[in-house]
């Protein structure tokens, strides 16, 4: 999704109201994490993820994913997510199953 400045507003509004924060691991977990992360915001099908990555940080490349640093499912810190290419994501998932 194209973020202006009119929808990173809108959208970082949405998340912070919609998200409860856990002071003990700094994660905001989403209140309504369902359908695999995928969420409606101003009429489009978005991934969470992406949504609160884009709005909080920036466009996000097309040879790159959003992932979790904190490996918490529901989480949007947008300080805990990162952009890493298919590949690292891959190898970081089987490293955190070792």
């Amino acid at each position: 999704m194209k973020m202006n400045n009119k929808k990173c507003t809108l959208a970082k509004d949405f998340i912070e109201s919609n998200s409860i924060p856990i002071p003990e691991s700094g994660c905001w977990i989403w209140e309504a994490c369902e359908d695999h992360g995928r969420i409606s915001f101003l009429g489009q099908n978005v991934l969470l993820d992406s949504l609160v990555f884009e709005a909080f940080k920036g466009p996000i490349p097309n040879d790159k994913i959003v992932t979790h640093q904190c490996h918490v499912d529901g989480c949007v810190n947008p300080v805990h997510l990162r952009l890493l290419n298919i590949r690292i994501n891959k190898k970081d998932k089987v490293k955190q199953h070792l």
